[in-house]
């Protein structure tokens, strides 16, 4: 699952989160905010990079996106967030089951193409949380978008399915360490943090593995994971704190058994 983090206020996260988030999706990341009346985008794979730009978005309303491939080429094209039109632009994470035309492309991609064809190019402000509301209807609970209006607005499709954090939003908990875990969900991870993931010195970000071996480091991290099912964890997916949970290889959630049968037979309908 990829990772939006999104912040009306402009507070970035730290660079231990970024890390964390480029481990666990390793295919590219993107951020667009909001600059007097007018979007401004970033998009590569050199973490460096981004951790370098990031403090000029300090204080200006944003969404960032952080990648792993599902569907399309992993490229910059690829990379989130994607323009509606110059006064909108949307993050997603998640699956949609839609149809594809360019195999080049992502499902996230084509699904901001279908949103062209709706009032996106009329007055920004039409873009509010009773349309999130019903935006979140239509793609599902296993769906997560964040949309930047050119005027700073961020909203969020889905809202409740992420976690508020620091005045931040983020779509999934993988870049928390146990501490920010224990603080929102009141109960530890009960595994330790696996060396390299949580836990950096100052220049962490320069040893990085490449991308095309960052997707089997992470894959090898969530793994080791994967090999303690204690009940460890909140459901990811309903946030239930009180059900049994184990970790879900392929959709790198902790998910308790309802929740794992949804997004099986989710997947399922996507693969059809």
């Amino acid at each position: 699952m990829c990772l939006i983090i999104a912040s009306q206020q402009g507070i970035l996260p730290t660079t231990e989160q970024i890390g964390s988030a480029a481990l666990a999706n390793p295919d590219g990341w993107g951020i667009a905010y909001a600059n007097n009346g007018r979007i401004e985008t970033y998009k590569g794979f050199d973490l460096a990079k981004l951790i370098a730009y990031l403090p000029r978005v300090a204080g200006l309303p944003y969404i960032l996106h952080f990648r792993i491939a599902t569907h399309g080429e992993i490229s910059v094209a690829n990379c989130h967030p994607f323009k509606v039109s110059q006064h909108l632009y949307m993050a997603h994470n998640g699956m949609l089951n839609i149809p594809t035309i360019d195999p080049t492309r992502s499902d996230s991609w084509h699904y901001a193409r279908l949103l062209r064809g709706t009032l996106a190019y009329g007055n920004p402000a039409w873009w509010d949380d009773a349309v999130m509301d019903t935006l979140g209807r239509d793609i599902g609970e296993g769906n997560k978008m964040a949309f930047l209006r050119s005027d700073g607005v961020v909203l969020i499709a889905n809202r409740k399915r992420g976690i508020e954090f620091n005045g931040m939003w983020l779509s999934n908990s993988h870049s928390l360490s146990d501490a920010e875990y224990l603080e929102v969900y009141r109960a530890p991870r009960h595994i330790e943090p696996v060396a390299g993931v949580l836990k950096f010195d100052d220049n962490w970000y320069k040893h990085l593995p490449a991308r095309e071996s960052a997707s089997a480091f992470a894959s090898a991290v969530y793994g080791e994971l994967a090999d303690d099912n204690m009940d460890a964890r909140p459901c990811e997916g309903c946030l239930d704190a009180n059900v049994s949970t184990r970790y879900h290889n392929g959709m790198s959630q902790w998910l308790c058994a309802d929740c794992e049968e949804f997004y099986t037979e989710y997947n399922q309908l996507e693969v059809q």
